[in-house]
């Protein structure tokens, strides 16, 4: 097995994925340099809005950032699809336009067809409740990946103490290592915190449209989807080391890279509205306090123009 500080968490969801992760970029970070992360991944749903806050707060932390996004695929599930390089973000940003060209916002959805066009410099990974190997089409659908993603291609799997969570997670390593694919472990995390799952239940019930009391088991079972340190994760897949293991690999030629790609986000900075939001970033407190304000003096300048 590699040694623990090797663990790169590859599944993290952020607040910009809309109603479905609790927690800012700058948070994760965060909480994963507290941990003892070098390298962490961030891929939000249907798009990379939180990118550059991401690499931002990453590049301020001493930490790589390994940069994607969660694109669905008609009829097949969710793709995990990390940045290699700057060519493959340039692939990246043109499949997440393809899904979104002439669709209602938040409802992007790419073909199998435009996944292929645009797979270059891009890793993937298949794993998830919500992935392309979750259904009855899985061993057709881990073929076709094969074919288009080759070595950059891995299944993930979790481990959150759910019975139904434990027999996915075998289906799909069993179903790797007929097809010769590597296994990696990730713990889907979508708040930085355990303290964050109470703000992910809410934003759960939003978007469900119904309330905390009615939701039931739509909400997630437990508080296990955050981010562990590396020496638990490791704990965690004990009995099954080849995942554990194999956490680091995917990633690497991305983590070596990085840089290479990363002016795409610096190049932005020099707009005078990125400056605003990159200090407002580095001081998110500062940013809430300066929003409250400006609710505040608008609503005085309404309730003086009603009065008048």
């Amino acid at each position: 097995m590699t040694s623990v500080p090797d663990y790169v968490e590859l599944r993290c969801r952020s607040a910009f994925s809309f109603l479905a992760g609790a927690s800012l970029p700058e948070d994760l970070v965060e909480r994963a340099a507290a941990l003892g992360y070098d390298t962490l991944a961030l891929a939000d749903a249907r798009g990379v809005y939180g990118a550059p806050r991401f690499f931002q707060a990453a590049r301020c932390a001493g930490l790589r950032a390994l940069v994607g996004a969660e694109v669905a695929v008609a009829d097949a599930g969710s793709l995990w699809l990390l940045v290699e390089e700057r060519a493959g973000y340039k692939s990246l940003c043109r499949l997440l336009t393809a899904g979104a060209l002439g669709r209602a916002k938040g409802e992007a959805l790419v073909t199998w067809a435009e996944v292929e066009e645009h797979a270059a410099g891009l890793h993937c990974l298949a794993g998830g409740a919500e992935g392309p190997l979750a259904g009855a089409d899985a061993a057709a659908n881990l073929t076709r990946l094969k074919r288009l993603f080759g070595a950059r291609l891995a299944v993930d799997v979790h481990r959150h103490g759910e019975r139904a969570g434990e027999r996915l997670a075998r289906h799909l390593a069993d179903l790797a290592a007929a097809h010769r694919v590597p296994v990696v472990a990730t713990n889907d995390v979508r708040h930085a915190a355990p303290e964050g799952r109470p703000l992910l239940d809410v934003l759960t019930c939003i978007r469900l449209g119904t309330t905390l009391d009615q939701a039931g088991r739509r909400l997630l079972a437990n508080v296990e989807r955050h981010l562990k340190p590396p020496a638990a994760m490791a704990a965690l897949f004990r009995t099954c080391p080849r995942p554990s293991a194999r956490a680091a690999a995917l990633p690497s030629a991305a983590r070596s890279r990085s840089r290479t790609w990363a002016t795409a986000f610096r190049s932005s900075r020099s707009h005078p509205a990125r400056r605003r939001a990159a200090a407002c970033a580095r001081s998110p407190s500062a940013a809430h306090a300066s929003a409250i304000g400006r609710s505040r003096r608008a609503s005085a300048g309404s309730s003086s123009t009603s009065s008048a």
